[in-house]
């Protein structure tokens, strides 16, 4: 089995426990404590204890953000594995389009100053734009 394979099989599960976190249904508030008592006068709250209303239940608490980091380790996952095709894994993605590049270029003070600093281009002539780049690497 690949590295990159492998790396997927062992995030794979914790992925899914995240989503399962995400979705779960919430405890009714009258079936635990949502403060842990640590030390006589001292309280801290449990970290995914979503019972008591506050600003930041729901997809903006705790869950969500469990469930977001899931969603990205799996978008991370794929890009690894994908890397493996010697075409992908040299691409180089422009900063700026090209046309920005060409407008710079042709501004008179620009291109003054550019040769002043010795810059033949503001970035790889062989980087590809977004739209290139994600034609290379969309999962369907």
């Amino acid at each position: 089995m690949s590295h990159a394979r492998s790396f997927v099989v062992l995030l794979l599960p914790a992925a899914l426990l995240a989503a399962v976190a995400f979705v779960a249904p919430r405890a009714p508030a009258v079936a635990k404590s949502p403060r842990v008592v640590i030390r006589a006068g001292e309280e801290r709250k449990d970290f995914l204890d979503d019972s008591v209303p506050e600003w930041r239940s729901g997809i903006a608490g705790r869950k969500g953000a469990i469930g977001f980091l899931g969603f990205l380790t799996l978008v991370i996952a794929y890009l690894f594995t994908k890397a493996q095709d010697p075409e992908v894994r040299q691409i180089k993605i422009c900063v700026r389009s090209k046309q920005f590049e060409k407008d710079f270029f042709n501004d008179p003070a620009k291109a003054e100053w550019a040769k002043k600093k010795g810059y033949k281009a503001l970035q790889d002539p062989d980087c590809k734009e977004w739209p290139e780049v994600w034609e290379k690497i969309k999962p369907f």
